[in-house]
């Protein structure tokens, strides 16, 4: 047993002795081995490396890696063909030239593509390999998936283009801007200005860069202060800084304002320059006359308005805009005389000249000769009258005066009269109307409030208290009633609160109040007489209440109709069915006959009950549409081939005209198939045996026309008006054939106006009848209407 264990044991060790020994012996033993070891490693590099492969030689051998089908998207890989199925048309196109240059002429490729379903991008290269030994040539395709590269570089491109564009923007938009800017490196070098600066600079924007021109100033506020030391002291600073000093524009020597404002984390500083002329001159004018006059003058009544020498309103009170009615926004652009006098004239504020033009070159020349006061009374066509004093002012221009002298009789004159008017308004309005005072008083009143409450009108004469007139109210209400209204009417006269209410009074007659605190401290009170209103509403309350009844009605016999009618037609319309299918024994002719025509009338009815619940539940408001896009065309067909055998019999031709195979239209496709349907079915009801049925739809504009025209015996011109009629039937004996319950064409009109659109018929009598369905192009969402009822079944 010893023996055997060692030798045993021994077994490996001279089993790879004699492998050594073979491999001495058999030289392509130690070879092959050698081999099989390094296709090991590149096997084992390959796999390391991000890139799948696959190819063949000549002789159609195949190498692939294991990943490539799953990076391609395919399940398998015999030929260049499948490669092509896993990418876009036109990337697997242009894989197929270059692969077959590569196998013919041994060109190398490499191209970018995308797989089919568009998720990944592909980097494929396209190799020769040579097996030196064998002579054996594989033409290879490498593929690197490179999506993420791709859509960084996509989102890297599309910031570019977005910064790009944005700079572009503010060029395009700072060149617009009238005056100079420009813009700073870190070196506080000008890299850039707009072309208002280059204008300044009498050069172009790129010799101004190259150059590194600075705004001609002839002057400053230190005389070593430059740009480039201003910038210098922004950038310091981290601060806008800025100068002033003057410069030649355009032949003129202008104030300018120079600004540089650096932009620390940009490295970068901005300079702008404005115009400060205008500016510098108000803030002198400003201080002088603010100094002088304009606190003073401000506080007066009367209006006051300054002109400087060359006729320019300089300054003026609200007193004068107030007077002369002109806005005080219009002033402020320092309008000359003459404008003024013509926006005076306009707003009927100057009295009425005989010659106009030599009245404005008057009021010209007062500019210039007039050398003492000057003062006159002017009568204006609203009856006013103004004291006008003009004024020479010692720097030149004028000092106006204005002041409203009208007497105190044409005003009281005035006031009486407004008063007549308001009382003779008052005393033609239907609602009773008092205004009551702070002591409950009367301060005024119309006849309608007097007639109202039966008040004579010598009671209201004298400002008669609340408390003399509430007596006369008492007979319009019960004793019961008496002392909440009384309290309630002196609260409408005496609280000052606004509210509204009614007041039942024992006539029948019903009154509205309405309570309004007016500004002046009294309280309005409008009473309407609403009797008539109040009946009609009643009225009209009762008709609602009747017309709910009768909607609970048409519910009630909507579900009645569904539940005692359907379910026993199941019963009969089912064991009929069994009985025709012989499932209890077999029926001699006739009773099958009996069977045929019993299930044939249970279909009827149901198709009628049916459309009567449709254009039942139509009328009520309750059915609901459910759009989607539907393809006219194959909508069409599905119908055709549900009435084809029926018109087959009839020795009918059903034809289809859509020229447009992909028109389309947003529609309940359910509702839109029981339309057709139904003009259908009526089509070949009311064509003779050898006629023509055709269907067709085209695209009329924001809407969709679906005819269907028979050369059946047309419809009488007397009974067009009444064919969308519910159970109006058109009699016909030419036909020889049943007509229908008359609501297949109402329910066809109905379906349709609900989906927006509309139905018209044209028809002559013997030449038969087209009807046209008018459906708009698109409906509301899906998603916008209720959840699709649970289908009805019989």
């Amino acid at each position: 047993m010893t023996g055997f264990e060692e030798h045993s044991g021994a077994a490996p060790h001279k089993a790879g002795a004699f492998d050594g020994l073979l491999d001495l012996l058999l030289p392509f033993r130690r070879t092959r081995k050698k081999m099989e070891k390094q296709h090991d490693r590149l096997e084992a590099f390959l796999r390391a490396i991000p890139i799948e492969y696959c190819g063949w030689d000549q002789e159609g051998v195949q190498a692939i890696s294991g990943g490539f089908c799953s990076l391609i998207g395919v399940g398998m890989v015999d030929s260049l063909a499948d490669i092509q199925t896993g990418l876009s048309p036109g990337d697997a196109a242009a894989l197929e030239g270059l692969y077959d240059r590569l196998q013919q002429y041994g060109e190398h490729f490499e191209i970018g593509v995308h797989t089919a379903s568009g998720k990944r991008a592909l980097k494929i290269f396209g190799k020769r390999g040579l097996i030196q030994q064998s002579g054996q040539i594989f033409s290879v395709i490498w593929a690197m998936d490179i999506t993420d590269f791709a859509h960084a570089a996509m989102r890297g491109v599309e910031a570019i283009a977005a910064v790009e564009k944005r700079e572009n923007e503010l060029r395009t938009n700072a060149n617009a801007l009238p005056f100079p800017i420009w813009v700073r490196n870190h070196r506080l070098d000008i890299t850039w200005c707009n072309k208002a600066y280059a204008k300044v600079c009498d050069d172009t924007g790129a010799s101004v860069v190259a150059e590194q021109k600075e705004l001609p100033m002839t002057g400053a506020s230190k005389a070593d202060l430059t740009q480039r030391v201003l910038a210098q002291r922004a950038m310091a600073k981290l601060a806008p800084q800025s100068m002033r000093g003057h410069m030649i524009v355009e032949g003129q020597r202008r104030l300018i304002e120079i600004t540089e404002i650096p932009l620390p984390q940009e490295k970068r500083v901005v300079g702008v320059a404005l115009d400060v002329t205008k500016e510098e001159e108000w803030e002198t004018s400003y201080e002088r006359l603010s100094a002088s006059h304009r606190e003073a003058l401000e506080q007066l009544r009367t209006a006051i308005a300054m002109f400087d020498v060359d006729t320019r309103l300089e300054f003026y009170n609200s007193a004068y805009e107030q007077l002369t009615g002109m806005s005080g926004t219009w002033l402020d652009t320092k309008p000359k005389m003459i404008e003024i006098i013509e926006k005076m004239r306009e707003l009927r504020k100057l009295p009425e000249q005989a010659d106009y033009k030599q009245f404005k070159q008057a009021w010209v020349n007062k500019f210039t000769s007039l050398l003492e006061p000057y003062e006159e009374m002017q009568y204006l066509p609203d009856g006013s009258v103004v004291r006008m004093i003009v004024v020479p002012r010692p720097m030149g221009g004028l000092l106006l005066t204005l002041e409203d002298v009208t007497s105190r009789l044409q005003l009281e004159t005035s006031y009486n009269t407004l008063i007549a008017v308001q009382e003779e308004t008052m005393n033609n309005l239907s609602e009773g109307i008092a205004v009551f005072g702070e002591d409950g008083r009367v301060r005024l009143s119309n006849q309608a409030f007097a007639r109202m409450w039966n008040i004579p009108a010598a009671d209201m004469q004298g400002a008669p208290h609340i408390m003399h007139l509430i007596e006369r109210t008492r007979p319009y209400f019960d004793p019961p009633q008496w002392p909440a209204m009384k309290q309630a009417i002196m609260a409408n006269a005496l609280e000052r609160e606004p509210r509204k209410g009614r007041i039942q009074r024992n006539n029948g007659t019903v009154l509205e109040f309405s309570i309004v605190p007016l500004p002046d401290g009294n309280i309005l009170n409008a009473y309407f007489d609403i009797t008539d209103t109040v009946k009609v509403e009643q009225a009209l309350m009762e008709k609602n209440a009747a017309l709910e009844e009768a909607e609970r009605l048409k519910t009630d016999f909507l579900a009645n109709v569904s539940y005692q009618l359907r379910t026993p037609l199941n019963a009969i319309m089912g064991f009929a069915e069994m009985l025709n299918q012989q499932y209890f024994g077999k029926l001699n002719d006739r009773q099958l006959e009996y069977t045929s025509s019993m299930i044939e009338a249970g279909q009827r009815l149901v198709s009628l009950v049916n459309d009567i619940l449709d254009l039942s539940t139509i009328e009520a408001g309750y059915l609901k549409l459910y759009p989607a896009e539907v393809r006219v065309r194959s909508l069409i067909e599905q119908v055709v081939q549900l009435t084809e055998e029926w018109a087959r019999k009839q020795k009918l031709d059903l034809i289809i005209q859509c020229p447009d195979d992909r028109l389309t239209v947003t529609a309940d496709e359910r509702r839109m198939k029981q339309v057709l349907l139904n003009l259908i079915s009526n089509a070949i009801n009311y064509s003779p045996n050898g006629g023509r049925v055709t269907i067709s739809a085209q695209r009329a504009g924001d809407f969709v026309l679906v005819a269907v025209r028979d050369t059946g015996v047309g419809i009488p011109a007397a009974d067009l008006e009444r064919v969308f009629t519910p159970f109006e039937k058109i009699h016909s004996k030419k036909t020889g054939r049943r007509s229908g319950a008359g609501l297949g064409l109402a329910l066809v009109k109905s379906i349709v106006q609900l989906h927006g659109g509309d139905v018209t018929i044209e028809s002559k009598e013997g030449a038969g009848t087209n009807v046209i369905c008018k459906l708009p192009l698109h409906q509301p969402a899906a998603g916008k209407v209720a959840a699709p009822p649970e289908k009805k079944t019989v």
